[in-house]
């Protein structure tokens, strides 16, 4: 009996046991099977969402401290086939309902036609201040689509955020999403929107299942919203419109593409970020913070055209410049994991799609054909080699980018898988030295060939290009620091030896085959294979390169040039240094540029406005920063780029 008893007794001690240890319901997920919504809230009430199934599945509320920043069409997923449109938001009578401990999930969503039918699991879980979302997609059938909604998420207006920063490193801002289907497609999933104003983000964290592959696209749709709509498939997306990855009025940017029977998946994380604090830049004595917080956020990823496509053109024209060698300094100034994985990725695509063999780097990447020399146009790739001429420069970008990008990826394997294709383009700019003076040549010889060799091509620079060799002497500085990173002391000795020889002869008066005018105080552009000396008319580029690299290390020279630039800039109270200061003489610029400058509102360049701030911040301080709060302070800064 006694046994009895105390059998009984640690039954009930253990049935005790096990009803309080049974997890409760999650209190931030409410169902209310009467109306057919779910609502899912995070502690602090900073993020909700309300999911309705009362006649199909969609979202339709996401609110933001309690305002809904979604449209009527809320979020919902669907296929688009040749046949038509086919949504979740649609009546569906077979929905379930199944409730956790930890969060809900949603069955029996499925829609399509009788060509295919899309059939779906909603899963949802409330994770800390997450909410996480998974979706898993059954196809009936193989078959192709015309476009796709993994989901669609649809805001109230091109004002909710002020863009989207991607999780390649780069930005979608929403002003540029001007006319109606103005769309920006890349292949990643991932986005974080913020108001500017307000301090509000969302960020939405989106990977894709195992075997399949993500990317999204950003519309301004014919209902005025803002859209972002992820798409999952098998393989990597093709662009619809040659390789444009920014379209204009037209929403389909993708190639169409097949699906196959069977699973597909995609797992999302939504969470309420606090902008200010996230992306703060601290305290910057004497700067406006916030505004150069919006810079990089802004300007200094729009450069980022897609996954493995960072330059400074931008998106929005779908170009790429190899010839300009400051992604990496951007890297820096950026300040993100995801810029910084991203560029080092476009550094491996570009030695191995846009260096020949011989060394040669290409100058370009477009979406389209149109502004390459005839024939070197790779429709596959992209790259090619700038119609206005060889602009040498290239070389050196590929050169000082990689070089750069060590010192923020820290990669001793990555660095060293672009030591020979950097040899190689070094040595490719190392031969051109026909008379054996110590300065390197560029491809065309004398303004009648009405040719560029820098990255300037409307004025045709050429011969020996106190430019390019001014970057191919900080090149040659970068790369010796590289070899002997990587254990080839004997090149570094050789490269850091042709650098001294280079610094030497660019330092010669213009009377002796070198750079310096006397007469002028400054440092000439470039001198034609007939000796004759073009650009003294005090070019910026030129000269703060010279002093920002180390060619020039007279004090006197230094005081020179900065001073009289100093002069003539606050003379013509300009904001910004421009890129000269007297005009280029007629036969020396493209037509279309006469008289100069009729070229990029006034020919201003804030992104070479580096070479200023570092030139300067070596002579006064209170120059250089001067000349950065100017920056900051114009309201019209967004596109300063170049091309």
């Amino acid at each position: 009996m006694t046994q009895k008893i105390l059998s009984t007794f640690f039954f009930l001690l253990f049935f005790q046991q096990l009803s309080f240890s049974r997890p409760k319901r999650n209190e931030g997920i409410k169902h209310d099977p009467a109306a057919k919504t779910i609502t899912i809230t995070v502690p602090g009430k900073r993020l909700s969402i309300v999911i309705d199934y009362s006649s199909g599945c969609v979202i339709k509320q996401l609110n933001i401290k309690g305002n809904n920043i979604l449209s009527h069409s809320g979020v919902y997923t669907g296929i688009e086939t040749k046949n038509g449109t086919f949504t979740s938001n649609n009546h569906h009578n077979n929905i379930k309902i199944t409730e956790t401990p930890n969060g809900i999930t949603l069955t029996g969503i499925s829609y399509g036609d009788a060509a295919l039918t899309a059939t779906e699991t909603w899963n949802f879980k409330l994770t800390g201040s997450k909410i996480l979302w998974d979706i898993t997609r059954q196809y009936n059938n193989t078959t192709q689509l015309e476009d796709q909604a993994f989901p669609k998420w649809n805001f109230a207006g091109l004002s909710v955020w002020k863009g989207g920063i991607i999780d390649n490193g780069g930005m979608v801002w929403c002003k540029y999403l001007e006319q109606v289907n103005d769309t920006y497609g890349v292949h990643t999933g991932g986005a974080t929107f913020w108001n500017a104003k307000s301090g509000d983000a969302l960020q939405i964290t989106a990977k894709p299942g195992a075997g399949n592959v993500i990317a999204s696209k950003y519309s301004h749709s014919v209902k005025n919203e803002f859209t972002c709509t992820q798409l999952v498939t098998n393989t990597p997306l093709q662009q619809r419109y040659n390789l444009s990855r920014f379209v204009s009025k037209k929403a389909d940017v993708f190639a169409p593409f097949e699906v196959k029977k069977g699973k597909v998946s995609a797992h999302f994380e939504l969470q309420y970020e606090d902008y200010f604090t996230k992306y703060s830049r601290g305290t910057l004595t004497s700067i406006d913070a916030d505004a150069v917080r919006e810079l990089m956020n802004t300007t200094g990823r729009y450069g980022v055209v897609d996954n493995n496509i960072i330059g400074a053109n931008g998106w929005l024209t779908n170009w790429k410049c190899l010839h300009e060698p400051f992604f990496a300094q951007i890297g820096m100034a950026v300040d993100d994991k995801n810029y910084t994985r991203n560029l080092s990725a476009t550094l491996n695509q570009e030695r191995d799609q846009a260096m020949l063999p011989n060394g040669r780097v290409l100058s370009r990447w477009h979406n389209e054909p149109g502004d390459e020399i005839p024939g070197t146009y790779d429709a596959k790739t992209g790259y090619y080699e700038a119609m206005w001429g060889y602009t040498v420069d290239s070389q050196t970008g590929y050169l000082i980018n990689t070089s750069e990008q060590f010192d923020l990826n820290g990669d001793v394997a990555w660095l060293k898988s672009h030591q020979q294709s950097c040899e190689k383009a070094l040595e490719w700019l190392l031969k051109r030295d026909s008379n054996n003076n110590g300065i390197f040549e560029m491809v065309n010889n004398n303004v009648a060939e009405k040719k560029a060799s820098d990255w300037l091509d409307i004025v045709y620079a050429g011969y020996e290009n106190a430019f390019v060799n001014a970057q191919l002497y900080e090149a040659l500085n970068l790369w010796a620091n590289c070899e002997k990173v990587l254990g080839n002391q004997q090149k570094s000795v050789y490269y850091t030896a042709v650098a001294q020889r280079l610094k030497t002869a660019m330092n010669k008066p213009v009377e002796e085959g070198g750079f310096w005018s006397a007469a002028k105080r400054q440092y000439v552009y470039w001198r034609d294979k007939d000796s004759s000396v073009h650009g003294d008319n005090l070019v910026t580029p030129v000269n703060f390169a010279v002093i920002a690299f180390g060619i020039c290390d007279d004090p006197q020279r230094i005081a020179l040039i900065l001073d009289q630039v100093e002069q003539r800039t606050t003379a013509e109270k300009l904001f910004h240094w421009p890129l000269c200061f007297d005009s280029f003489r007629r036969e020396e610029v493209q037509g279309g540029n006469w008289p100069f400058p009729k070229y990029e509102n006034g020919d201003i360049f804030p992104t070479w406005g580096y070479l200023g701030i570092r030139a300067y911040a070596q002579y006064n301080k209170g120059i250089a920063l001067k000349y950065v709060n100017n920056i900051l302070e114009q309201q019209g800064y967004a596109i300063g780029y170049g091309r």
